[in-house]
């Protein structure tokens, strides 16, 4: 009889555990929803990089905002979470024509990225500057021709004269 008891008190309180609203709360819970990767994170995904996909989906997605964009993905033949990658895009905006590149590689603690959007302009380079890039400050020249801004942290854009308009090259580095 004892052991019929003690029987009865372990169903009993696996049935009270089922029925705790708490229990059952967290129970009926949805597993986390895995983030929606753009197309260049997930061409990186596909190709097994992982520790670097935040950084490719951050990137890819302020260098394609409001644009079409066509991809190339260089990656390395194999180990691809463990080694340097990049990535090339043309982008179509409404009223511009740019080539981007960006590169990422895992550091000891994360993955470090660079980029550049190269963009012909129909303008001078006084006009780009105070026109497409006004938060930013003049810093002088690299020589004679490519005048330098500069921007928070790493950010620089590089303006070179191209006959009647002018290229912005605009780089940052992210750690």
């Amino acid at each position: 009889m004892q052991v019929f008891k003690k029987s009865i008190g372990a169903v009993a309180a696996a049935a009270l555990l089922l029925w705790n609203p708490a229990h059952t709360a967290a129970a009926e819970k949805p597993p986390a929803k895995a983030p929606v990767l753009n197309p260049a994170a997930r061409a990186a995904a596909q190709r097994g990089v992982k520790t670097c996909l935040g950084r490719v989906q951050e990137v890819s997605s302020f260098l394609g905002q409001g644009v079409d964009m066509g991809l190339f993905l260089f990656n390395p033949p194999a180990d691809a979470n463990k080694k340097l990658f990049s990535l090339s895009a043309e982008s179509l905006g409404k009223d511009s024509l740019s080539y981007t590149s960006s590169s990422f590689a895992p550091t000891g603690n994360g993955c470090g990225a660079m980029y550049e959007a190269v963009t012909y302009w129909p303008a001078s380079c006084s006009d780009v500057a105070a026109k497409a890039f006004p938060e930013l400050t003049f810093a002088g020249p690299l020589l004679r021709n490519i005048q330098t801004l500069e921007g928070r942290g790493n950010l620089r854009v590089f303006l070179m004269p191209a006959g009647q308009g002018c290229v912005s090259i605009k780089k940052e580095l992210i750690f």
